[in-house]
């Protein structure tokens, strides 16, 4: 499938770091007017909500980049005076695998949006990484699904479940127009060309 998941329990050699490592499998038949700003072979793009998880994802930045892996992080990586939105949708344009990190505090504003909501990033980053997954230019989606931090004994402190812990948001299956134009928008702005069509459209389920 499309979709590779792990709870966040990272060993020394995870699948993430050996996917990153393998190198990526170009699509045919795509056109793009574009170098698109580059790196992209084995590229890792973190996608996070600040509030909730910068933490964990500072953590396993610093784990991953150890390892030699090109990560794509926004503390790291925005250039100077570049506008956020903007900078995170070139940093994904430049990726080859989209790394989200999905907590119940990441997902729980999706409960509360609806059709005429405002641009949620986070929903946007996703959106268009499906976009770019059905459009061939993206090679994986490994979503890390983040449990409660609870207490383990001896161990200290360590993730639970996602999906136990009530991870996911009892939000309605409604699709975001500002997420849908907006993800639109920055693949036109790089002149990618390509049929997305509405399977994957960016409702809230």
């Amino acid at each position: 499938g499309h979709f590779t998941c792990t709870q966040v329990l990272f060993t020394r050699r995870s699948a993430l770091v050996n996917l990153a490592l393998a190198g990526p499998v170009r699509p045919e038949g795509l056109l793009w007017i574009r170098n698109v700003h580059m790196p992209k072979p084995g590229r890792l793009f973190f996608s996070y909500r600040v509030s909730s998880d910068a933490e964990l994802v500072e953590k396993i930045y610093d784990k991953l980049r150890a390892q030699n892996v090109d990560v794509w992080w926004d503390r790291k990586c925005l250039k100077p005076g570049q506008r956020w939105e903007e900078g995170f949708a070139d940093g994904l344009l430049s990726s080859d695998i989209f790394v989200p990190f999905l907590s119940k505090d990441a997902l729980e504003p999706f409960a509360g949006l609806a059709r005429g909501s405002p641009c949620d990033n986070v929903l946007l980053e996703l959106r268009m990484a499906l976009m770019l997954k059905q459009l061939g230019d993206i090679r994986a989606i490994f979503p890390i699904f983040v449990g409660d931090v609870n207490q383990w004994g001896t161990l200290g402190e360590g993730y639970g479940d996602f999906f136990a812990d009530g991870g996911l948001p009892a939000a309605p299956e409604e699709q975001v127009d500002a997420v849908e134009q907006r993800a639109i928008d920055h693949l036109q702005r790089v002149g990618m060309r390509g049929s997305v069509r509405a399977t994957t459209d960016s409702s809230v389920k």
